[in-house]
């Protein structure tokens, strides 16, 4: 029986988030680096 099993890592950062993909062998299948452009005051959050 072969295992087709992967593990995805998440980093939420405050300029960007990474997502890496891994395969059962820990071989790293694909990486990507998503930037951070929406302010959170455009969500209707405001701080205080």
């Amino acid at each position: 029986m072969s295992s087709n099993n992967i593990t995805v890592g998440i980093d939420l950062g405050d300029r960007q988030h990474a997502v890496c993909v891994l395969s059962a062998a820990g071989e790293i299948l694909t990486e990507e680096f998503i930037p951070i452009t929406m302010r959170v005051e455009s969500i209707g959050y405001t701080s205080r």
